[in-house]
């Protein structure tokens, strides 16, 4: 009963450490002129993979329990495998029908090294998340990095200097640290989309405690 207590613990205090990493990632890497240059992508996906190879070596050793349900997210995990080797299988074909076949394979690989981090950030983001309380946390962590780079969006239009590059393209439209504002764009709208899920369940928080559906929107 003691060993079970305390594999619980310390898989409390992981998920949380790995809740705020996840949430550092993505507001640094947002940062990153929107992560929008290969050398973003392979920082970015190092980080993901060596927290990845360190969760599922913490849970092999028996020191911090998988918090994933398969039965629950096997049909995600389904539709991810179908989406990764239809995407490989493009690459492939690419890479053997194009003329310029050394530049394509290094597209490919950065392309499935990005897909798979992609993957790993998921199945990172579901450990954390498997606690209701703790997800609520994490999506309102989210939210606040959406609204606080839509601020400094804001400031670094009226003054320049705030930013970490100089621009050169779309100079007088509000892009923040993102290079393209059509990402920018997209950027808010996934937490606008987000902080619209947290206003309305507080309004459905009594119906929610009556009745839990298998796939609500917490």
């Amino acid at each position: 009963m003691a060993g079970f207590s305390s594999i619980n613990i310390r898989t409390k205090l992981f998920n949380r450490i790995l809740g705020g990493f996840i949430l550092l990632l993505l507001l640094s890497s947002t940062l990153m002129l929107g992560s929008n240059r290969p050398a973003f992508w392979m920082l970015n996906s190092t980080l993901i993979f060596g927290a990845t190879a360190l969760f599922f070596l913490l849970v092999s050793l028996g020191l911090v329990k998988l918090r994933i349900s398969y039965d629950r997210w096997r049909i995600f995990g389904l539709i991810a495998g179908i989406y990764a080797a239809g995407l490989v299988l493009q690459f492939g074909v690419a890479g053997l029908t194009s003329a310029d076949r050394f530049h394509s394979q290094e597209n490919i690989l950065l392309g499935v090294l990005r897909v798979l981090s992609y993957g790993c950030l998921f199945i990172l983001t579901l450990q954390v998340t498997a606690n209701v309380r703790r997800a609520r946390r994490f999506a309102w962590g989210v939210f606040g990095i959406t609204v606080f780079i839509g601020i400094y969006a804001l400031a670094s239009n009226q003054v320049p200097e705030l930013l970490f590059y100089d621009k050169s393209d779309y100079v007088d439209s509000l892009s923040g640290p993102f290079i393209n504002r059509n990402s920018f764009a997209t950027f808010l709208a996934f937490g606008c989309a987000l902080g619209t899920a947290l206003v309305l369940r507080n309004d459905r928080e009594d119906k929610i405690r009556k009745q839990r559906k298998r796939m609500d929107v917490e």
